[in-house]
């Protein structure tokens, strides 16, 4: 693994083979996925974002958890809805002395990659829709890193009834979404949405396209690049989950968390 990784002494991040370890921490004890799959589920190929993006997202979910007073060791059964290949569960390796942790994902190969490389998981592959595999009422923690930032708004819905239907009651879930992408004021918000469609954007609260694919996505119809308005998470979610906390960019500086709490 460090062998992998030694060329990364050539970053200005890094200036050791020393710092390299220090900044994989635990994750240097997992295989590193094959670079198709990196590509797949982060979008690039190389390890210091994939690692990076990762151990951030892993430590901004402790973070939406501090800020509603929790934290890993307040909970026993832990869903990664959308694992991909462990990205970002790779960097919480040491919450599962008390987490049993459940990983699942549409994707097979990422699926059979996160089963014969991470020990400390049950991985399940599931379908474009539900139901899961998962008896009601099985999670009292349910995190989903850019899932609902992929789904139309029907399958949003059917996705979201699902997450009820597996949550424990009082259970905690974090999902993240593109709201804080969408500006207040002016005609863009970091992606390539066009004034025309940010105007749909805003009427309807709620905009989804099909992008331009080549990869596994592509034969998934449902996939979609989505944004959400705060507005209309608080109105549509709310028939679902109490929404405890909407963090905005809370996750990697990116994403917003929605932390909701099953009613």
């Amino acid at each position: 693994m460090l062998k992998e990784l030694s060329f990364l002494v050539g970053n200005p991040y890094f200036t050791s083979i020393n710092k390299i370890k220090r900044y994989v921490g635990r994750g240097n004890e997992i295989n590193m996925p094959p670079m198709f799959l990196r590509k797949r589920v982060h979008g690039a190929r190389d390890i210091y974002s994939f690692l990076k993006v990762g151990k951030n997202c892993a430590r901004d979910l402790t973070n939406s958890l501090k800020i509603i007073g929790r934290d890993w060791s307040n909970f026993s059964m832990v869903l990664d809805f959308g694992c991909g290949c462990a990205r970002v569960l790779r960097h919480l390796k040491e919450h599962s002395k008390y987490c049993h942790f459940f990983g699942t994902d549409i994707d097979p190969e990422t699926i059979f990659w996160c089963r014969n490389n991470i020990d400390y998981a049950d991985f399940f592959k599931c379908n474009s829709l539900p139901p899961l595999k998962y008896p009601q009422e099985t999670f009292d923690l349910l995190y989903g890193v850019s899932v609902f930032t992929h789904l139309n708004e029907e399958y949003q819905f059917l996705w979201l009834d699902e997450l009820r239907r597996i949550a424990k009651k009082k259970a905690v879930l974090l999902m993240t979404v593109q709201g804080s992408l969408i500006p207040e004021i002016g005609n863009h918000c970091g992606s390539d949405l066009t004034p025309e469609e940010i105007s749909i954007l805003r009427s309807r609260q709620i905009f989804s396209r099909k992008p331009k694919l080549t990869d596994f996505f592509a034969a998934y119809e449902s996939y979609r690049h989505t944004y959400h308005t705060k507005d209309y998470i608080y109105k549509k979610w709310s028939e679902y989950f109490k929404i405890v906390e909407y963090i905005t960019r809370g996750l990697n500086n990116h994403h917003d968390v929605v932390v909701l709490e099953k009613k």
